[in-house]
Protein backbone atom coordinates (compact mmCIF):
# COMPACT_ATOMS: atom_id res chain seq x y z
CA UNK A 1 0.00 0.00 0.00
CA UNK A 2 2.44 2.32 0.88
CA UNK A 3 4.18 1.76 -2.79
CA UNK A 4 1.24 2.50 -4.32
CA UNK A 5 1.15 5.92 -2.67
CA UNK A 6 4.62 6.57 -3.24
CA UNK A 7 4.09 6.09 -7.09
CA UNK A 8 0.75 7.81 -7.54
CA UNK A 9 1.62 11.74 -7.48
CA UNK A 10 4.85 10.97 -9.63
CA UNK A 11 2.61 9.44 -12.17
CA UNK A 12 -0.13 12.07 -12.13
CA UNK A 13 2.92 14.66 -12.13
CA UNK A 14 4.64 13.06 -15.68
CA UNK A 15 1.05 12.70 -17.05
CA UNK A 16 0.48 16.42 -16.30
CA UNK A 17 3.64 17.33 -17.54
CA UNK A 18 2.60 15.64 -20.95
CA UNK A 19 -0.56 17.25 -21.43
CA UNK A 20 0.91 21.09 -20.69
CA UNK A 21 3.69 20.27 -23.72
CA UNK A 22 1.09 18.80 -25.90
CA UNK A 23 -0.81 22.26 -25.15
CA UNK A 24 2.32 24.41 -24.96
CA UNK A 25 0.52 27.55 -26.35
CA UNK A 26 3.88 29.03 -27.23
CA UNK A 27 4.65 25.71 -30.05
CA UNK A 28 5.95 26.39 -33.05
CA UNK A 29 2.31 26.43 -34.30
CA UNK A 30 1.12 29.35 -32.76
CA UNK A 31 4.19 32.02 -33.41
CA UNK A 32 3.52 34.61 -35.62
CA UNK A 33 6.08 35.77 -37.94
CA UNK A 34 6.99 38.89 -38.14
CA UNK A 35 6.43 41.21 -41.19
CA UNK A 36 9.82 41.91 -42.58
CA UNK A 37 8.96 43.40 -45.98
CA UNK A 38 8.09 47.04 -44.01
CA UNK A 39 10.14 49.32 -41.93
CA UNK A 40 8.75 52.95 -40.24
CA UNK A 41 10.01 55.80 -39.20
CA UNK A 42 9.55 59.23 -38.12
CA UNK A 43 10.95 62.80 -39.44
CA UNK A 44 11.25 65.97 -37.69
CA UNK A 45 12.68 69.76 -38.53
CA UNK A 46 15.07 70.74 -36.17
CA UNK A 47 13.70 74.50 -36.60
CA UNK A 48 10.15 73.05 -35.06
CA UNK A 49 8.37 73.50 -38.30
CA UNK A 50 5.74 70.86 -39.37
CA UNK A 51 7.86 67.38 -40.77
CA UNK A 52 4.93 66.64 -43.50
CA UNK A 53 5.83 65.94 -46.85
CA UNK A 54 9.31 65.49 -46.32
CA UNK A 55 10.01 63.10 -49.16
CA UNK A 56 11.51 59.49 -48.21
CA UNK A 57 13.56 57.71 -51.00
CA UNK A 58 15.00 53.86 -50.62
CA UNK A 59 17.87 54.00 -53.28
CA UNK A 60 17.89 50.42 -54.26
CA UNK A 61 14.58 49.90 -54.88
CA UNK A 62 14.04 53.29 -56.23
CA UNK A 63 10.71 53.52 -53.83
CA UNK A 64 10.15 56.40 -52.56
CA UNK A 65 6.95 57.68 -49.66
CA UNK A 66 6.11 61.46 -48.15
CA UNK A 67 5.63 61.59 -44.62
CA UNK A 68 2.67 62.05 -42.76
CA UNK A 69 1.40 65.42 -40.73
CA UNK A 70 3.63 63.82 -37.78
CA UNK A 71 6.69 63.27 -40.07
CA UNK A 72 5.75 59.52 -40.15
CA UNK A 73 6.37 57.07 -43.14
CA UNK A 74 6.73 53.61 -43.48
CA UNK A 75 8.12 51.70 -46.50
CA UNK A 76 7.06 48.40 -48.29
CA UNK A 77 9.42 46.07 -50.58
CA UNK A 78 7.34 45.43 -53.72
CA UNK A 79 6.41 41.98 -53.63
CA UNK A 80 7.91 41.71 -57.40
CA UNK A 81 11.06 42.65 -56.29
CA UNK A 82 11.82 39.88 -53.21
CA UNK A 83 14.15 37.69 -55.17
CA UNK A 84 16.10 35.67 -53.45
CA UNK A 85 19.91 34.99 -54.09
CA UNK A 86 21.17 34.96 -49.99
CA UNK A 87 23.50 37.91 -50.37
CA UNK A 88 23.11 41.16 -47.42
CA UNK A 89 22.58 44.32 -49.95
CA UNK A 90 23.24 47.16 -47.79
CA UNK A 91 20.97 50.43 -49.08
CA UNK A 92 20.51 54.03 -48.04
CA UNK A 93 17.23 55.88 -46.99
CA UNK A 94 17.38 59.75 -48.02
CA UNK A 95 14.99 62.07 -46.53
CA UNK A 96 14.60 65.22 -48.45
CA UNK A 97 13.62 68.71 -48.26
CA UNK A 98 14.45 71.20 -50.82
CA UNK A 99 15.94 73.72 -48.67
CA UNK A 100 17.56 71.65 -45.50
CA UNK A 101 20.25 69.45 -45.51
CA UNK A 102 19.80 65.95 -46.81
CA UNK A 103 19.64 63.16 -44.15
CA UNK A 104 20.16 59.52 -44.51
CA UNK A 105 19.88 55.88 -43.02
CA UNK A 106 21.47 53.00 -43.56
CA UNK A 107 19.56 49.38 -44.17
CA UNK A 108 20.70 45.91 -44.82
CA UNK A 109 18.08 43.68 -46.98
CA UNK A 110 17.85 40.17 -47.50
CA UNK A 111 15.83 37.83 -49.69
CA UNK A 112 13.11 40.81 -49.82
CA UNK A 113 13.25 40.99 -46.41
CA UNK A 114 14.63 44.27 -44.22
CA UNK A 115 17.20 42.69 -41.65
CA UNK A 116 15.74 44.11 -38.15
CA UNK A 117 17.99 44.99 -35.39
CA UNK A 118 21.20 45.86 -37.70
CA UNK A 119 22.35 49.20 -38.66
CA UNK A 120 19.63 51.95 -38.39
CA UNK A 121 16.79 49.82 -37.90
CA UNK A 122 15.80 48.45 -34.54
CA UNK A 123 14.23 44.53 -33.50
CA UNK A 124 10.99 46.24 -34.46
CA UNK A 125 11.48 46.70 -37.69
CA UNK A 126 11.89 50.71 -36.97
CA UNK A 127 14.34 53.80 -37.21
CA UNK A 128 16.66 53.82 -34.09
CA UNK A 129 15.55 57.51 -33.40
CA UNK A 130 13.96 60.32 -35.37
CA UNK A 131 15.57 61.29 -38.36
CA UNK A 132 16.19 65.42 -37.89
CA UNK A 133 16.82 67.78 -41.11
CA UNK A 134 18.39 71.04 -40.95
CA UNK A 135 17.27 74.01 -42.74
CA UNK A 136 20.40 75.75 -44.70
CA UNK A 137 18.05 78.32 -46.61
CA UNK A 138 15.55 80.58 -45.39
CA UNK A 139 12.98 82.26 -47.90
CA UNK A 140 10.80 84.85 -46.99
CA UNK A 141 9.06 86.99 -49.25
CA UNK A 142 6.26 90.20 -48.44
CA UNK A 143 4.01 91.42 -50.84
CA UNK A 144 3.03 95.07 -50.11
CA UNK A 145 0.36 97.42 -52.06
CA UNK A 146 2.33 100.97 -52.90
CA UNK A 147 0.89 104.32 -51.23
CA UNK A 148 -1.58 105.52 -53.70
CA UNK A 149 -1.56 103.07 -55.98
CA UNK A 150 -2.66 100.11 -56.70
CA UNK A 151 0.38 97.78 -57.65
CA UNK A 152 2.13 95.23 -55.07
CA UNK A 153 5.40 95.10 -54.90
CA UNK A 154 7.40 91.78 -53.93
CA UNK A 155 10.22 91.09 -52.45
CA UNK A 156 12.08 87.94 -51.65
CA UNK A 157 14.83 87.58 -48.94
CA UNK A 158 17.19 84.92 -49.64
CA UNK A 159 19.50 83.87 -46.43
CA UNK A 160 21.81 80.95 -45.64
CA UNK A 161 21.43 79.63 -42.34
CA UNK A 162 24.82 77.81 -42.08
CA UNK A 163 27.72 79.46 -44.41
CA UNK A 164 26.61 80.15 -47.91
CA UNK A 165 23.88 78.71 -50.34
CA UNK A 166 23.81 79.32 -54.45
CA UNK A 167 20.18 79.95 -55.75
CA UNK A 168 19.42 80.22 -59.54
CA UNK A 169 17.13 83.58 -60.19
CA UNK A 170 15.32 82.36 -63.50
CA UNK A 171 13.56 84.31 -66.21
CA UNK A 172 15.12 87.71 -66.21
CA UNK A 173 16.53 89.89 -68.67
CA UNK A 174 20.10 90.54 -69.00
CA UNK A 175 21.29 93.84 -70.19
CA UNK A 176 24.43 93.50 -71.72
CA UNK A 177 27.08 91.34 -73.93
CA UNK A 178 28.53 90.52 -70.76
CA UNK A 179 25.23 88.70 -69.44
CA UNK A 180 25.12 90.58 -66.46
CA UNK A 181 21.35 90.69 -65.12
CA UNK A 182 19.37 93.34 -64.33
CA UNK A 183 19.35 94.28 -60.89
CA UNK A 184 17.47 93.19 -57.99
CA UNK A 185 14.51 91.86 -60.54
CA UNK A 186 12.75 88.91 -59.48
CA UNK A 187 12.57 86.62 -62.73
CA UNK A 188 8.82 84.73 -61.88
CA UNK A 189 6.60 83.41 -59.22
CA UNK A 190 3.20 82.09 -58.77
CA UNK A 191 0.50 83.87 -57.15
CA UNK A 192 -2.06 81.03 -55.24
CA UNK A 193 -5.38 82.17 -54.79
CA UNK A 194 -6.24 80.61 -50.95
CA UNK A 195 -9.01 79.96 -51.35
CA UNK A 196 -9.86 78.18 -54.68
CA UNK A 197 -6.59 77.19 -55.18
CA UNK A 198 -6.60 78.52 -58.55
CA UNK A 199 -2.71 79.98 -59.50
CA UNK A 200 -1.34 82.54 -61.92
CA UNK A 201 1.98 82.38 -63.00
CA UNK A 202 3.55 86.07 -62.99
CA UNK A 203 6.77 86.31 -64.85
CA UNK A 204 8.86 90.37 -64.41
CA UNK A 205 9.35 89.77 -68.58
CA UNK A 206 7.65 87.25 -70.92
CA UNK A 207 10.67 87.54 -72.98
CA UNK A 208 12.99 86.83 -70.69
CA UNK A 209 15.91 83.53 -71.23
CA UNK A 210 18.09 84.92 -68.61
CA UNK A 211 19.10 83.64 -65.12
CA UNK A 212 21.16 84.84 -62.41
CA UNK A 213 22.80 82.48 -59.54
CA UNK A 214 22.79 84.22 -55.91
CA UNK A 215 24.97 83.30 -53.49
CA UNK A 216 22.93 84.26 -50.23
CA UNK A 217 24.80 83.86 -46.58
CA UNK A 218 24.58 83.88 -42.84
CA UNK A 219 23.36 87.32 -41.84
CA UNK A 220 23.89 88.74 -45.50
CA UNK A 221 20.63 88.36 -47.24
CA UNK A 222 20.17 88.47 -50.67
CA UNK A 223 16.54 90.42 -51.94
CA UNK A 224 14.92 90.48 -55.17
CA UNK A 225 11.71 92.55 -55.99
CA UNK A 226 8.73 91.95 -58.79
CA UNK A 227 6.29 95.24 -59.17
CA UNK A 228 2.66 93.78 -60.79
CA UNK A 229 -0.51 95.08 -60.92
CA UNK A 230 -3.09 92.88 -59.72
CA UNK A 231 -6.45 94.33 -61.93
CA UNK A 232 -4.33 94.17 -64.70
CA UNK A 233 -4.38 90.09 -64.08
CA UNK A 234 -8.60 90.24 -63.37
CA UNK A 235 -7.13 89.06 -59.42
CA UNK A 236 -10.53 88.79 -57.71
CA UNK A 237 -10.81 89.89 -54.15
CA UNK A 238 -9.72 87.58 -51.70
CA UNK A 239 -6.14 86.23 -49.95
CA UNK A 240 -3.37 85.15 -51.73
CA UNK A 241 -0.38 83.70 -51.34
CA UNK A 242 3.04 84.86 -53.01
CA UNK A 243 5.75 81.72 -54.42
CA UNK A 244 8.85 82.79 -55.75
CA UNK A 245 10.51 80.61 -58.38
CA UNK A 246 13.67 79.54 -57.88
CA UNK A 247 16.15 76.62 -58.37
CA UNK A 248 18.23 75.14 -56.07
CA UNK A 249 18.63 71.48 -54.50
CA UNK A 250 20.48 70.43 -51.55
CA UNK A 251 24.13 69.46 -52.20
CA UNK A 252 24.67 65.50 -52.85
CA UNK A 253 21.00 65.18 -53.79
CA UNK A 254 21.10 61.71 -56.13
CA UNK A 255 19.61 62.74 -59.65
CA UNK A 256 17.17 59.51 -59.33
CA UNK A 257 15.50 60.42 -55.88
CA UNK A 258 14.66 63.93 -57.89
CA UNK A 259 13.55 61.91 -61.26
CA UNK A 260 11.66 59.61 -59.20
CA UNK A 261 10.11 62.70 -57.16
CA UNK A 262 9.30 63.79 -60.85
CA UNK A 263 10.88 66.82 -63.28
CA UNK A 264 7.42 68.30 -63.63
CA UNK A 265 7.62 69.98 -59.97
CA UNK A 266 10.76 72.01 -61.22
CA UNK A 267 8.46 73.56 -64.12
CA UNK A 268 7.12 77.41 -63.77
CA UNK A 269 3.46 76.18 -63.34
CA UNK A 270 1.23 74.83 -60.68
CA UNK A 271 3.24 71.65 -60.52
CA UNK A 272 5.72 73.64 -58.60
CA UNK A 273 3.74 73.78 -55.64
CA UNK A 274 4.37 70.36 -55.30
CA UNK A 275 8.08 70.90 -54.78
CA UNK A 276 9.01 70.82 -50.98
CA UNK A 277 10.08 73.83 -49.90
CA UNK A 278 9.11 75.43 -46.54
CA UNK A 279 8.88 79.04 -47.14
CA UNK A 280 8.00 82.33 -44.49
CA UNK A 281 4.93 84.96 -45.38
CA UNK A 282 4.13 86.05 -48.73
CA UNK A 283 0.25 86.37 -47.77
CA UNK A 284 -1.64 89.11 -48.94
CA UNK A 285 -5.32 90.38 -49.08
CA UNK A 286 -6.46 91.90 -52.03
CA UNK A 287 -10.11 93.63 -51.17
CA UNK A 288 -12.51 95.60 -53.51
Amino acid sequence: MKEKLYWLPIGVFVLAAIVACTSNPISNENVVEMDRTTIAGQVQLLDGGSPQNVYVWLKGYDLGKWTDENGKFNLVLPADQRSGGGTVQKDTIYFYLTNYFIERAVVSILEGQFLFQRDDIDAEGKLRKPVVLQKFLTISTTADFFPNSDSVRIRVSLEADTSCARVVNPFIVRHDKMYDPVIDTLGAVLIKNVNSDDVIVLRSDPAAAGSEILVACKNAPVERDLIFWPKKLSMQPGQYEIIPYLRFEPENTPLALLEKMGTAVNELSANYLQKPIRRNGGRFILEN
